[in-house]
């Protein structure tokens, strides 16, 4: 018979290794799931939302929360931004954190973390991995490109942020709903919609997590998805 320090070590290698084949059981899928477009071929409109699935984790500890968290509850999107049309051009408003490398902020004119404006065509080409549009179909209200940047420039101030309070508020809907000095994806993006007056006044954007986020997109509001192309597309998967 095993010791119980024994056991208990082949129980958590069993329920690794089965969150790991869970894990990429999932991400073999995504290809499969929606159809493939390129960019320019797209209509990109404010408002509309960008899931993001990297496949280069910068360190160990992204690599084991993406098992643990996409294996345990199938949810394999790991970011989420916002389009904002500015002038024609399509950008990806986000907040960025962690162990995340910076990307180019149009805002400040430099690579940083935070909360950012880049160019959403740079981004995808930047990218090694997955973007997933989901075009907005639900009427947002009329913002000029002046009330857009200056939203933007208003609340690049805020840094990425999550801590263990933050997600018991996200996971229970519990705790405070006043406003933080930090910010995370879907809080950043959950204030944009409410900007759009795409959600009411009323929800607490610092419960908002990924989930929340994704069940928006999948109500009458967005439309179908589809996988925008890029390099990482093209020779890797396509």
């Amino acid at each position: 018979m095993f010791n119980p320090w024994t056991l208990s070590i082949i129980i958590i290698l069993l329920i690794f290794m089965i969150l790991t084949i869970s894990y990429y059981g999932n991400l073999s899928l995504i290809p499969k799931s929606y159809p493939h477009v390129k960019f320019e071929d797209t209509t990109f409109k404010t408002g509309d939302i960008l899931w993001f699935r990297s496949f280069t984790q910068t360190n160990i500890n992204d690599f084991l929360y993406d098992i643990i968290t996409t294996g345990s509850t199938g949810f394999i999107w790991a970011h989420v931004g916002v389009v904002v049309v500015i002038g024609g051009i399509p950008y990806v408003y986000e907040s960025l954190g962690g162990t995340t490398l910076p990307k180019y902020d149009a805002i400040q004119n430099k690579y940083r973390t935070g909360n950012i404006l880049t160019p959403l065509e740079t981004r995808l080409a930047d990218l090694k991995g997955i973007i997933l549009h989901v075009p907005l179909l639900a009427p947002a209200k009329h913002k000029s490109d002046e009330e857009l940047l200056e939203f933007t420039k208003n609340t690049n101030h805020l840094e990425w942020k999550v801590d263990f309070k933050y997600m018991l508020n996200t996971i229970f809907k519990t705790g405070s709903c006043a406003p933080r000095y930090t910010d995370t994806c879907p809080e950043n993006v959950a204030r944009f919609l409410r900007f759009l007056e795409l959600t009411k006044d009323e929800e607490c954007i610092h419960h908002m997590g990924l989930i929340d986020i994704y069940s928006i997109t999948k109500s009458n509001m967005y439309g179908n998805p589809s996988i925008l192309i890029n390099n990482f597309i093209k020779y890797n998967i396509s």
